[in-house]
């Protein structure tokens, strides 16, 4: 009989609380989570604070001035014209949630004893990291948006311009953030 109540469920649910709440996830990596989304957040509340000619002039322009440099296009403040197509750059499509997003992962290295070095030079990083990753989408938006334009197939759907603006911002911003994220919190040799 006391070898069954070792079998019985408080057996079972000790064994379940020293697993890890996700396969492959550990309490270290739920804490490192939830850091970086307290910076994140934090960053994102004091952008949202910010004057729109703020935003504009430090988030907006430079990357339209990038993206028109890549097309040969004039850059008129945040808007530019290249292939046909016009593209001004507002405070939706500043890149905002990318900065804060990125902050948050360097802010959170920062507090990391053995990694905070590579924090700071990585929190240093945030903000041309993203001026550049928001001109590569605009770069890729021009040639998206000439198609959405033709009314050809799909794009003659009333909600596709939209839709493929969201499809390009994913396809480049979702990459370089697990990028950063993989640079400034390498896994331990051996792991995958």
């Amino acid at each position: 009989m006391p070898a069954m109540a070792q079998h019985g469920p408080t057996a079972v649910s000790r064994e379940a609380d020293k697993s890890p709440p996700l396969p492959g996830v550990t309490r270290p990596m739920l804490g490192r989570f939830a850091v970086f989304a307290v910076f994140a957040a934090i960053a994102k509340v004091a952008i949202a604070g910010l004057d729109d000619g703020v935003v504009r002039s430090l988030f907006c322009r430079p990357p339209a001035w990038l993206a028109a440099t890549y097309y040969g296009a004039p850059c008129l403040g945040t808007t530019f014209h290249a292939c046909g197509v016009s593209l001004d750059v507002t405070r939706a499509c500043a890149a905002t949630d990318f900065f804060s997003m990125l902050f948050g992962v360097a802010a959170a290295a920062t507090l990391e004893g053995p990694r905070r070095f590579r924090g700071a030079l990585f929190l240093v990083l945030v903000y041309p990291v993203t001026l550049l990753a928001n001109a590569v989408r605009l770069v890729a938006l021009v040639p998206a948006d000439a198609f959405s334009k033709t009314g050809a197939g799909p794009a003659s759907l009333p909600w596709f311009g939209e839709a493929l603006h969201l499809l390009v911002g994913m396809l480049v911003f979702l990459p370089l953030f697990c990028l950063f994220w993989r640079l400034v919190f390498p896994s331990p040799k051996g792991t995958q």
